[in-house]
């Protein structure tokens, strides 16, 4: 990362959100907008201590209501409405290592966690230590982002687009598009549709998760009308060396012609769950010249699925997120969707 400016602030009805260029594609608007949410990004200690990296991540505001996360004078901050919490970077044991920063938000809690190289010689059984004490954490009041905020990311998600000025405009759209399946499966409730439920005697008896290629066409259905309003073509099942893409996207740029984003979906509880993000997307994205990929992973563990038994829903996205830096993935977008029968944020 360096030294950031301000990137396309968004305004727009007493709503104005604003990322920083270089995670842009890598956090959406409706990564913002969710009542709880993590943003991760890896650095080294020289870039902040020459103060390379200064200024916002991501802001968003409206109304009485704001979330920023940045960095200014070698200090990591996460703020939200009067609640402010921020941990000055100063090294830990390794200061010409890199340094891994995570804020992290929920309705009653704020959290930031700094972890250095230390942590790759940490023995396994002590590194749930290790990250305790990399870790600050405030208590705030309940707080939930306003509607208004949540009307405008959905009339964003549906705002007309004929043509994209880059092929990393185009990637952002479609990651936001992706990102959106999880805002309308919490809100219209359309968990049923991931699951085979099997009933006796009309009530409910078992509940399990759908295959993933019968997922696809609910997938694909989330994503049309949003696919029309911003010109994107959607094909799914794309056959290609090695396989078969879950779904091809592709798109105008204006000056260069058509762009593609390669979209790989996996269930959280499949064996294959890191091969999948380290190897075979890249694979798809190398045999296609696509210079961009999402893997969306779809969570089913809850109070009607016990898998993954290794992960909750925060320490898979980590694992993976892990594994995309330590390969060097800078080009593919990790996103966890939860699709379990879980209690929204607002019903705490």
């Amino acid at each position: 990362m360096r030294k950031e400016e301000k990137s396309g602030d968004s305004t727009l009805d007493g709503v104005t959100v604003s990322i920083a260029p270089t995670l842009r594609g890598h956090i959406t608007y409706f990564d913002m907008i969710n009542p709880q949410g993590t943003l991760e990004f890896q650095s080294d200690y020289a870039q902040f201590r020459d103060h390379k990296i200064e200024g916002f991540l991501f802001q968003i505001s409206a109304d009485d209501y704001c979330l920023e996360v940045g960095i200014i004078n070698s200090t990591f901050y996460i703020m939200r409405n009067e609640y402010r919490l921020e941990w000055k970077v100063d090294p830990l044991q390794y200061p010409a290592g890199h340094i891994h920063c995570f804020a992290m938000w929920t309705p009653t809690w704020l959290r930031l966690i700094l972890l250095d190289d230390a942590m790759r010689k940490t023995p396994t059984d002590k590194r749930g230590a290790h990250v305790e004490a990399a870790t600050k954490t405030i208590i705030t009041r309940p707080t939930l982002p306003p509607v208004s905020i949540l009307k405008w990311a959905r009339r964003n998600a549906i705002a007309p687009m004929v043509t994209y000025d880059s092929e990393r405009h185009f990637f952002e759209e479609v990651a936001a598009s992706v990102k959106a399946i999880e805002d309308e499966i919490n809100t219209l409730n359309l968990h049923n549709p991931f699951w085979d439920i099997t009933y006796e005697r009309g009530r409910i008896s078992a509940r399990l998760p759908k295959h993933e290629t019968d997922i696809h066409p609910t997938i694909h259905a989330l994503l049309y009308q949003i696919a029309i309003a911003k010109n994107f073509e959607i094909v799914p099942e794309y056959s290609i060396r090695g396989g078969r893409l879950d779904f091809l996207i592709l798109g105008t740029v204006r000056e260069k012609g058509i762009a593609n984003v390669c979209v790989e979906f996996k269930l959280a509880h499949s064996p294959d769950i890191f091969q999948g993000l380290v190897k075979q997307l890249p694979a798809y994205m190398k045999s296609k010249g696509s210079g961009f990929g999402i893997y969306c992973v779809l969570f089913f563990k809850g109070k009607h699925f016990a898998e993954p038994a290794e992960y909750n829903i925060e320490q898979l996205d980590f694992a993976l997120e892990s594994q995309r830096k330590n390969q060097l993935l800078d080009s593919i977008r990790v996103m966890v969707i939860d699709t379990g029968f879980t209690t929204p944020p607002s019903k705490l």
